[in-house]
């Protein structure tokens, strides 16, 4: 078990453990969200997967809305610093959000079919603010999942080793 100062600690050129863990959240919560709009029969099939973060309304309570939160509010683009000095809730809180966000991801995920992981995913401008515009950008749904998990990898990687550094 990592404890509290750990989880809270930045070393130089580093984000917080408990920052990433909430980054990954955002990241799960946003995929779960973003998968059922990335084609009408998604939609139609799925109904439209609000982020739990949205529904709640954790920015606000979380006491978050002065701070610029990057890209779709996940934490991609924001300022080093400023991730550094976020005033993320308790880590209690935080991990039950990662759990519920990451669980919503997985049941999106595994109910997907294989053609429908195969077909091309149409994602708004603004739901995918940090690419390259135009369709060639967007690839397929299958292609969303990998660049998620990918992503997700590598923090968890960072995470593993900053836990083990004195």
């Amino acid at each position: 078990m990592v404890d509290e100062g750990r989880l809270r600690r930045r070393l130089p050129g580093t984000n917080t453990i408990v920052h990433d863990l909430w980054h990954i959240g955002r990241w799960a919560d946003h995929l779960h969200s973003i998968v059922s709009e990335m084609s009408p029969e998604l939609t139609t099939r799925l109904g439209v997967q609000r982020e739990i973060w949205v529904v709640e309304r954790l920015k606000s309570r979380w006491g978050l809305d002065d701070i610029d939160l990057g890209h779709v509010e996940t934490g991609m683009g924001m300022n080093g610093e400023m991730a550094a000095s976020m005033p993320l809730p308790a880590t209690t809180e935080l991990l039950d959000y990662l759990e519920r966000a990451i669980r919503a991801a997985i049941a999106t995920v595994d109910g997907l079919s294989e053609e429908e992981l195969r077909s091309p995913a149409h994602v708004t401008e603004e739901r995918s603010s940090w690419l390259e515009q135009g369709p060639a950008a967007r690839g397929l749904v299958f292609n969303w999942v990998l660049a998620y998990l990918r992503h997700d990898a590598q923090h968890l990687g960072v995470m593993t080793a900053l836990a083990q550094i004195d």
